[in-house]
């Protein structure tokens, strides 16, 4: 249970709270969003040897308007040829996983490109650890397309346990 007298009034100490981790533990904190950009946070658990990737829900009106951005957004992901006739590295090709809704998946692509500076230094300054995304409603759409992002598309998360949770994930 929260303490109310040791509780920041914040909102950044507030999300820190609820997480249960300490302050400094979060390395990049978006409490702002905007259209098809939602707020989220990293953090690092070092009890647990994770980097927690956090996606807010449906909270504004810019919220609420990428909700209302249905149509369908191709979900693209990478391939990798394992044989390679040559012998030599192995040939990449684009494909179509499937179809998302537009406002999470184009959400997705946003929050990386914010944070995937600190993502990538994060990673590397903890490089045993996992990766664990989580979001709630349009957080949580997101945070699934993010986690498969990450996992399928990203060079400097290849090899890391990548795994989410969602809650009130659409469907």
């Amino acid at each position: 249970a929260l303490n109310p007298a040791t509780v920041a009034t914040t909102e950044g100490g507030v999300v820190a709270a609820f997480a249960a981790l300490p302050r400094k533990a979060f390395v990049r904190m978006r409490l702002e969003s905007t259209i098809a950009r939602p707020a989220w946070y990293i953090a690092v658990d070092d009890s647990r040897k994770m980097i927690v990737i956090c996606l807010r829900g449906t909270k504004n009106a810019a919220d609420a308007l990428t909700d209302v951005l249905a149509n369908f957004d191709g979900v693209v992901l990478r391939d990798y040829d394992r044989e390679s006739s040559s012998g030599g590295r192995a040939s990449e090709k684009k494909y179509c996983a499937g179809l998302a809704h537009f406002g999470q998946m184009q959400s997705a692509r946003n929050v990386l490109s914010d944070m995937q500076q600190d993502l990538i230094k994060t990673l590397e300054e903890y490089p045993a650890y996992a990766i664990r995304v989580t979001g709630h409603s349009l957080g949580g759409g997101a945070a699934v397309l993010l986690a498969l992002m990450l996992r399928e598309r990203c060079s400097f998360a290849a090899g890391r346990d990548v795994r989410v949770v969602a809650f009130g994930c659409p469907s």
